[in-house]
């Protein structure tokens, strides 16, 4: 009967997956265009980063690339032995609090570069940077599929660039206008379409700060688009060519803020996949189905093995047994004294002859028995070898005196 219930159990989680694999194969997939922000280094979506994260290094001789930790801060990173180090960081949101901001432009002006492109700043940040940006409904751009107006980006180089191109792409814009700056230390490096500054570059120390808020312009849509990838080219020509190493931030791509919570984790995005997350949840059910059939003991309990016993031991038992039955109690008594000889020449290598003195105090003195105790079982053996008979009295004093010896011998 339980065999039989498996087997409709295993039936039934065949006809479900062999169901879901048809449906799979024959349903129509309707092919759309996935507009999810993510500006993750590994994703290869059209608003993921990475080909930005692949061509980077390119650009900066091959320096190496050290990914930050989403679970920790940027601090981690940073070494105040540190000297031309870039870090980069590609988010749509920059919130660094005041601690966080003060040890990283500190690690700034020893000679290293911060490149942040993003579109939400936070007060402190903007504060310290001297720059205003203007204020747009960012919770548009934060909604899938979202369209309003003209939704594409026009970016245009400026200061040093004598580049006069409009980077365009017909992609989501996710930017901001940067409407107050101080330019006593503060170059405009790019503007958008309506000629407002949207890349900056700030002296601070031995090293700089760049600011852009078109952190899109970095998406894997805009940098394969026709001939965006010559603004990618002249972003990073600002800085010198050669830097030790490149820190790939991500700290504040996964930082939690009440303004992104559209921005889910990897199982979030997991699931709402339209074709991995049925996929997840049915091995995720195969998975339940496998443990609860695992939970049946498949054995039955296996029966305690009662210890060993000491069979010499029963053996001489069943042999005393039988000489007191028969009331041969000189045998008995005979061979308790074997016994016992043959325990204190093992034990103490002493041999208790009869009428030797000495060994009686040898034995006394090796065993730590008293003396008078010894000198009385002496006497029994001599007895029991010259008895013509014993009697059962006899034969429980010689017991209970060996007993004595072997309860008190050390």
């Amino acid at each position: 009967m339980k065999r039989t219930r498996l087997y409709i159990i295993l039936f039934i989680a065949l006809v479900v997956v062999g169901w879901f694999v048809w449906w799979a194969t024959t349903r129509k997939v309707e092919r759309h265009f996935d507009s999810t922000i993510t500006l993750s280094y590994r994703e290869k979506r059209p608003y993921g980063a990475y080909v930005a994260y692949q061509e980077l290094p390119t650009l900066f001789h091959g320096a190496p690339v050290v990914l930050s930790k989403r679970t920790d801060s940027y601090l981690q990173d940073l070494d105040d032995s540190d000297r031309n180090q870039l870090m980069f960081v590609l988010s749509p949101q920059f919130y660094p609090n005041v601690y966080e901001w003060n040890r990283l432009i500190s690690w700034v002006q020893q000679g290293n570069y911060l490149v942040v492109s993003s579109s939400l700043f936070g007060q402190e940040a903007m504060d310290e940077l001297h720059i205003q940006l203007s204020s747009t409904n960012m919770e548009y751009y934060f909604q899938e599929n979202a369209t309003q107006g003209d939704d594409s980006l026009r970016l245009n180089l400026a200061g040093p660039f004598k580049d006069t191109t409009t980077y365009f792409y017909p992609g989501r814009r996710f930017d901001r206008a940067i409407t107050n700056l101080d330019s006593s230390f503060t170059d405009i490096l790019g503007t958008n379409d309506f000629h407002y500054a949207d890349m900056i570059h700030i002296r601070a120390g031995k090293g700089a700060v760049m600011v852009q808020t078109a952190p899109l312009a970095f998406s894997n849509y805009f940098l394969l688009y026709k001939n965006n990838i010559h603004y990618f080219e002249a972003f990073w020509s600002v800085l010198p060519a050669h830097v030790d190493k490149i820190i790939w931030n991500e700290y504040y791509l996964y930082k939690y803020d009440e303004n992104t919570d559209n921005f889910t984790g990897a199982l979030g995005k997991l699931l709402a996949d339209p074709h991995l997350g049925p996929a997840f949840l049915v091995l995720i059910i195969l998975f339940a189905i496998y443990v609860l059939l695992g939970l049946k003991r498949r054995q039955r309990i296996i029966p305690e093995i009662p210890a060993k016993t000491n069979e010499s031991v029963d053996f001489v038992k069943t042999i005393g047994r039988l000489y007191y039955g028969k009331a041969d109690h000189l045998n008995l008594a005979i061979k308790m004294v074997q016994h016992f000889q043959e325990f204190t020449r093992n034990h103490y290598q002493v041999k208790l002859e009869l009428g030797d003195e000495a060994s009686v105090l040898r034995l006394s003195h090796r065993s730590g028995v008293p003396e008078s105790v010894v000198r009385d079982i002496a006497t029994h053996v001599r007895y029991v070898y010259d008895a013509p008979e014993l009697s059962v009295e006899q034969l429980e004093e010689l017991y209970g005196l060996l007993e004595k010896f072997y309860n008190i011998a050390s």
